[in-house]
């Protein structure tokens, strides 16, 4: 899991092999 609070971007990759991109104000790793 990757946070990168510069551009408030989350990269979840899961097992599966899905990856999520999310964009947000504020970053918060729930996992």
């Amino acid at each position: 899991l990757f946070a990168l609070e510069a551009g408030a971007v989350t990269f979840n990759k899961k097992a599966n092999g899905r990856t999520y991109v999310s964009v947000n104000p504020i970053t918060k790793a729930a996992e």
